[in-house]
């Protein structure tokens, strides 16, 4: 199982802060970025006025995006009932390379 091998940080701060995370990381090659912040950019729809909080639709996404992340890095099909892209190998295709839906 490479995910359970596998740390993964998902970037919710803008990219100010997060910079400094993705430069460390190189360092550490079991460490695997997920990009919430890059993935959720075009749909502010999932974000509160502030910017930062999730609404509603943004939990359901930010759900999916890190169970179909775990999924790609285990080669795992996508999660039962969500669905989404899959590679030539038939598991789940990572959300950072296929983008966001819509």
């Amino acid at each position: 199982m490479r995910a359970a091998l596998a740390l993964v940080l998902a970037l919710l701060a803008g990219p100010a802060l997060a910079e400094p995370v993705v430069v460390a990381s190189g360092a550490y090659p079991e460490v695997t970025i997920a990009d919430w912040n890059g993935y959720s950019f075009p749909h502010p729809n999932w974000f509160t006025a502030d910017g930062v909080h999730v609404t509603g639709a943004g939990t359901e996404e930010a759900a999916k995006y890190l169970s179909r992340t775990l999924a790609f890095l285990d080669r795992r099909p996508c999660p039962a009932g969500m669905g989404g892209p899959v590679t030539a190998g038939g598991w789940c295709a990572s959300p950072d390379l296929v983008g966001a839906p819509g």
